[in-house]
């Protein structure tokens, strides 16, 4: 649980694979959603989904070049 100014919130732990580089944008979809529910402002929204998507795309970069993402 974590503290909100909405009161206590449950937290969860989603996870997806990510082996092209078009999942990167269900990612974010998902990081939009879970903003979205636990009332963060529209600036924050957009910081948390971009920091998401920068750090995936990096990794994703990583993979390829490993032979683990297509």
């Amino acid at each position: 649980m974590i503290q909100h100014r909405m009161g206590l919130l449950p937290l969860t732990r989603d996870s997806m694979e990510i082996m092209r580089e078009q999942d990167v944008v269900a990612f974010r979809n998902m990081v939009k959603e879970n903003a979205v529910k636990i009332k963060m402002g529209l600036v924050n929204q957009t910081k948390l989904i971009t920091a998401a998507s920068e750090i995936v795309e990096k990794y994703a970069k990583i993979w390829k070049r490993r032979g683990n993402c297509h």
